[in-house]
């Protein structure tokens, strides 16, 4: 692939070159074993390179976007729950790396890619990096350790929802950049990726992200203006669902109403009320660990029907927020999510410009498919997190482009 940036000798521009390699280099490692703390020295060389092109630039960048006050807010909330924690080291300890780093990677995003053709570069390098994570992840587990295609698709480092949460994104991506391929070794290549992204989302045997792909895919078609390629990806799905539920036990069973209404998120769910109850303006403090460490005392207070074993989080964005942010943190994380989408909206209104249209209706429905996993799902895990935030800096990019491009034009 060509990079997008042309490099000449001088420094001004170099250094967004270096930048977007070392931002390339951690978004590629996202989904797989960091190696060697790479992810951590790019992110920290990115950040240096940054700082020295705002002091070297003329012209300073304009970082200027509607998600300034939301994230300063929410980032404050956070850092004032440290006077009132339950365990204020914890809190101390994960604000930067699960929450103030994800923000500093969105601001060096919306820095350095800041041309369609940057985009477009982000956008291959996450279908790539990701469809040989799911590739590669097919091959070990069931190729190399021999396993049946009725064993759950799981790796010692990251659960199966996980992998069906990063590899649904991959897949979205995958059926939009394949509306806009010409050519039809672009096209095989796009479509491998799609493939191997479904596949293994389906030997995950996970729900949610099933249907988050199946819900995403339908916010493609309804925003869409270009349907087809939308609603032949959406056919797809529903046939190899249809096929798995009718073919395969597990997924059969996992399905069943039986499964549904006695599944044990219900109890965790129950339990995470009682918490809220408990401290429902404030929260726990913005520690990781407070549903874990604190779950078996409240779920003791219900009936024994909601008894489950210990487990770490809510599974569910909004109440693992409201626990350690209280109320108020839940409603700065909806300003968020409301400018996010109210940017979204700017660019699916753009209908007279395919490419705004089109990729804003993509990472509408990307957005959108996180958050309906993040119903049944830790999505504030540090490699969904980190999706998260790619996504919304994605839709950020494409405002800022589509803002630039219309003032340009008057």
């Amino acid at each position: 692939m060509i990079h997008p940036y042309k490099l000449k000798s001088n420094p001004a521009e170099i250094i967004p070159a270096v930048i977007l390699c070392a931002l390339s280099v951690i978004i590629c490692l996202n989904p797989f074993k960091d190696i060697l703390n790479l992810t951590e020295i790019c992110f920290y060389i990115a950040l240096i390179f940054a700082f020295v092109m705002f002091f070297i630039r003329r012209n300073k960048f304009d970082l200027s976007e509607p998600l300034r006050l939301p994230f300063l807010l929410f980032v404050l909330w956070a850092i004032a729950s440290i006077a009132w924690a339950v365990e204020w080291k914890n809190t101390l300890h994960d604000l930067y790396p699960r929450l103030i780093k994800f923000i500093i990677l969105y601001y060096l995003l919306i820095l350095v890619v800041n041309t369609r053709r940057h985009f477009i570069y982000l956008v291959y390098i996450l279908i790539a990096s990701t469809s040989l994570f799911a590739l590669g992840s097919l091959l070990y587990v069931y190729c190399i350790q021999v396993n049946s295609l009725l064993f759950q698709l799981t790796l010692d480092h990251i659960s199966a929802n996980h992998i069906g949460e990063i590899c649904l994104f991959a897949a979205l991506l995958s059926v939009i950049a394949l509306s806009f391929a010409e050519k039809w070794p672009q096209r095989i290549a796009l479509v491998l990726c799609f493939s191997s992204n479904l596949i293994a989302i389906l030997l995950t045997y996970s729900r949610s992200s099933l249907l988050a792909l199946a819900i995403g895919t339908c916010v493609l078609i309804y925003f869409s203006k270009f349907k087809k390629t939308f609603a032949v990806a959406f056919s797809i799905i529903l046939v190899s669902v249809i096929f798995l539920a009718n073919t395969d036990s597990m997924f059969k069973a996992k399905l069943s109403s039986t499964a549904i209404f006695q599944e044990a998120r219900i109890a965790i769910f129950a339990t995470a009320l009682e918490m809220i109850k408990d401290r429902p303006l404030n929260g726990f403090g913005f520690d990781a660990k407070v549903f874990g460490n604190n779950m078996v005392k409240y779920n003791q207070r219900l009936s024994p029907k909601y008894s489950f074993p210990q487990i770490g989080h809510t599974h569910n964005v909004f109440l693992d927020i409201t626990i350690r942010l209280g109320l108020i943190g839940l409603g700065l994380f909806l300003f968020i999510l409301f400018r996010v989408f109210k940017m979204a909206r700017e660019l699916i209104n753009a209908g007279e410009d395919a490419f705004i249209h089109k990729w804003g209706a993509g990472l509408t429905a990307c957005l959108v498919a996180i958050l309906v996993a993040g119903l049944f799902e830790n999505i504030l895990a540090k490699r969904i997190s980190m999706i998260l935030y790619i996504t919304i800096a994605m839709i950020t990019i494409l405002w800022k482009l589509h803002r630039l491009e219309t003032h340009n034009s008057l």
